[in-house]
């Protein structure tokens, strides 16, 4: 693993010792957060989550019987009051909710309502019971009385509740909103087939076949095999394996997991000494997690694949540096704050009033931040200001990728041109977008001023004059940095590592001239490059003289990523680009600085 992966992981196993990985994983979602398949411990989530449920439900029950109520009522309401939650809470906050205990507690608590229903005989349900095999007994059989009517309701039962669960293997996906409402289905479908008992017909004849029963005793291990050893092929082949080698990991899991039931658990949950072994395994738990603690405060061990300590301590200071300016900027534009956007799109260097330059637009140009930050650390005269939103142009009363849900974006980014134009201080902007966001991928554009003007270049090149106008009328210097190449897809697969099982060089050399004659940034570049000849107070940048050398662009440099995803730039890739920017902010200001003087002799 890379160190930054590494450091990643003893996060995980810190808080997988102490089932809260759904918390943790929850506060690193996000924007920039790294891809699912490459965190081992990822699937201890759902773990945090049952953990949390039986510290909290014993209490719940006891509360109920303390007050003399029925336990299958106000289990049934509690559950309704957490399933309505998640309904309510998934679309605006989907991440939250995934992981949110009290969003996932009705799943859980469905198994609570049913041990209840058994625990009270309920006259009400059994008559319930009773009264829906006797319908659906005169609607199966042409002779009711060959039928049972409660054993024909849980026949009925399991196979809906097989059916059900059918339905979501088959048509749930990656992209839909969950839990949400969809999450009803296999609940309940898993609900069915409990109640209807063993003898019901599908628990009978399908989940009692010795293979099931096999897959049911093996289940817990095989849930904990299966994804540390797909997720570490991905890694190591940095991309998806072959099918054959996700295959032969699977069977591999199945054999683990026999291993782990036949010879692991037996041993620790039965025979003699149980205390002894519950005090083993617990303070094993405490050291994994000390452990974890430790791999993460020493950022990785970065020594092991090259890298200094040092090295990866100065990105660790710029993560801290980076929450500060943050912490600043939302004193003054809490708006910044939460949501699909983040707290990542607003940042001060320094205090209020005592930033003199700018940078705007998507998360391309927050990049940006990171290089600049460190060459403007130790100057107190100068300090940048950052407003950027994702895929958000940075021109007036332009909306892009407006498919979006957050499409007040572009009211943020004019928050910052007023706070640039009303402040005299700020004298250069800085500006830069990921063209694609708006035009190579179809998100959708809308330019204010002309809602119904679905000329894509007459849209832009309106809000890019409006915009350099604003500027030169209030006096700024700009600069244009023109988008950086991208591999487009994870620059991990190109990373140094102690062991890697595939490594395809040429695919990690991108070919200067196919990504800067793709269409859609051929098309911005040429727009902007035309605009800008009017304008004597706007500087381009190109971050391909930059980042590419004559043929080919580079994943890595000096053995470090260049890119932290499939088109972000990493902290070293920003380094490259600010340190233009920085001599070109330098030059702007001594050709002013000279003008002046040249002016008042």
């Amino acid at each position: 693993m890379t160190p930054d992966e590494y450091r990643l992981l003893g996060k995980h196993i810190a808080g997988g010792s102490v089932y809260i990985s759904n918390i943790i994983l929850w506060k690193e979602a996000g924007y920039f957060d790294v891809t699912s398949e490459v965190k081992p411990l990822l699937h201890l989530w759902s773990l945090g989550i049952e953990e949390q449920f039986y510290i909290i439900w014993p209490f719940v029950i006891l509360f109920f019987i303390k007050l003399r109520f029925r336990l299958d009522t106000f289990i049934l309401l509690f559950l309704i009051a957490s399933c309505v939650f998640n309904i309510v809470m998934v679309k605006p906050h989907a991440t939250g909710t995934f992981y949110s205990p009290p969003t996932r507690f009705w799943e859980l608590a469905v198994g609570g309502f049913l041990a209840a229903l058994y625990y009270q005989k309920s006259p009400i349900w059994q008559k319930i019971g009773y009264q829906s095999g006797t319908i659906l007994n005169t609607l199966i059989y042409a002779d009711p009385k060959k039928g049972k009517e409660i054993q024909v309701c849980k026949d009925v039962l399991s196979i809906v509740g097989f059916l059900l669960i059918l339905v979501s293997i088959v048509s749930f996906h990656t992209g839909m909103h969950f839990p949400g409402k969809k999450a009803i289905i296999p609940t309940i479908g898993a609900f069915f087939i409990i109640a209807a008992g063993k003898n019901a017909v599908v628990n009978r004849r399908i989940l009692s076949l010795k293979f099931m029963v096999f897959i049911g005793l093996i289940s817990y291990p095989l849930y904990l095999w299966h994804w540390p050893l797909l997720s570490f092929a991905r890694i190591l082949y940095g991309e998806v394996p072959p099918k054959t080698v996700r295959i032969g990991l699977v069977l591999l899991a199945f054999l683990l997991s026999w291993i782990t039931y036949r010879f692991i658990e037996p041993p620790l949950r039965w025979g003699k000494h149980s205390r002894i072994k519950a005090i083993s395994l617990f303070f094993t738990l405490l050291l994994l997690g000390f452990w974890g603690i430790n791999i993460h405060r020493n950022l990785g061990f970065p020594e092991r694949v090259g890298f200094t300590f040092e090295d990866i301590q100065k990105d660790k200071n710029l993560e801290i540096y980076t929450k500060e300016s943050i912490e600043r900027c939302l004193k003054v534009f809490p708006d910044w704050k939460g949501g699909n956007i983040g707290q990542w799109g607003c940042k001060f260097q320094r205090e209020d009033k005592h930033n003199n330059i700018a940078l705007l637009g998507d998360s391309h140009a927050e990049r940006l931040f990171y290089g600049l930050s460190e060459y403007y650390s130790n100057d107190k005269h100068n300090g940048i200001a950052v407003f950027s939103a994702p895929s958000q142009a940075p021109f007036i009363d332009l909306r892009t990728s407006i498919n979006n849900r957050n499409d007040n974006r572009y009211q943020l980014i004019k928050k910052g041109f007023d706070y640039i134009f009303n402040d005299p201080k700020i004298d250069v902007v800085i500006l830069n977008h990921f063209p694609e966001a708006g035009y190579g991928i179809n998100r959708g554009f809308e330019y204010i001023e002309e809602p119904n003007n679905k000329d894509i270049t007459d849209c832009y090149r309106k809000a890019i004059i409006k915009t350099f106008d604003e500027l030169k009328r209030h006096n700024k210097k700009v600069i244009y940095v023109l988008d950086n190449p991208y591999p487009n897809f994870d620059p991990h697969k190109c990373a140094s590592r102690p062991l890697s099982i595939k490594m395809n060089r040429e695919k990690c050399l991108m070919n200067r001239e196919d990504y800067k004659n793709k269409p859609y940034l051929v098309w911005f570049n040429n727009l902007i490059k035309d605009v800008i000849l009017k304008y004597d107070n706007i500087t381009i940048v190109d971050s391909f003289d930059l980042l590419c050398e004559k043929e080919i662009c580079p994943i890595t440099q000096n053995g470090k990523l260049l890119y932290m995803d499939g088109h972000h730039l990493s902290y070293e890739g920003s380094r490259l680009v600010s340190k233009k920017i920085y001599e070109v902010i330098n030059k702007i200001r001594n050709e002013s600085a000279t003008k002046l003087q040249t002016n008042s002799k």
